[in-house]
């Protein structure tokens, strides 16, 4: 890293400050040399500095930009930077909405599992996925992203058929219409900016004038 600054100091010379990174850099093996002839104690491992440099990495997002076969890759990245907002609210409102039912189930079941006249592999069984607030959150993800049939059998077969109502009506509120329209903001969003996008638009319209001046040269 020493010699890479030197050789960019050498041959870049006064424009060498002028990217930013370089003062990244020169802070990094700065306090690299110091740490090595333990001329000064630094508080901050000189190995965890070293580490930022990989963030000169997000620079390889600019070719992206360039090339024909990653017009994908940026349109995917362009609209997940775009959708961030509409995936915190969605988060939100899911996650909210399980904290509920999890406090929900959590209550009526817990009963059930101090109940000596069940048999003991039963409440542990219910235990296992309603017995703490955790264990009831982690099953409230599996109802709602996951593999919703093996809890729904559990609490219908081996505490209450009631259950069943609920279970249904989570699934098909949260599970089915609530994930449904968040898959439709995002490919709303992801439409919306393959639409927008002036780099992408500009690259299909030189393509395509590439291609109809390659028909007409052939046709000559």
């Amino acid at each position: 890293f020493t010699c890479e600054i030197v050789v960019k100091l050498v041959c870049f010379r006064m424009a060498f400050f002028k990217d930013s990174w370089n003062y990244l850099d020169v802070t990094v093996v700065s306090l690299w040399l110091l740490d090595a002839f333990e001329t000064v104690s630094i508080p901050i491992d000189p190995l965890l500095l070293r580490i930022l440099r990989l963030a000169k990495l997000a620079r390889l997002v600019k070719l992206v930009k360039t090339f024909k076969a990653f017009d994908s890759l940026h349109l995917l990245t362009a609209s997940i930077i775009s959708s961030a907002s509409a995936l915190a609210w969605s988060a939100a409102i899911i996650f909210m909405s399980q904290i509920v039912c999890a406090l929900i189930l959590k209550t009526f079941l817990l009963p059930f599992c101090l109940d000596e006249s069940v048999p003991l592999a039963d409440r542990k069984e219910v235990y296992r996925y309603f017995g703490t607030f955790t264990k009831a959150m982690l099953s409230m993800f599996e109802l709602t992203l996951g593999n919703w049939v093996p809890i729904t059998r559990l609490l219908t077969e081996k505490v209450s058929e009631a259950f069943t109502v609920f279970l249904m009506a989570f699934q098909l509120v949260l599970g089915f219409a609530v994930v449904r329209v968040v898959s439709g903001v995002f490919l709303t969003e992801t439409m919306k900016v393959a639409s927008m996008d002036d780099s992408i638009m500009l690259r299909t319209k030189q393509r395509g004038i590439r291609l109809h001046k390659q028909k007409m040269n052939r046709q000559d």
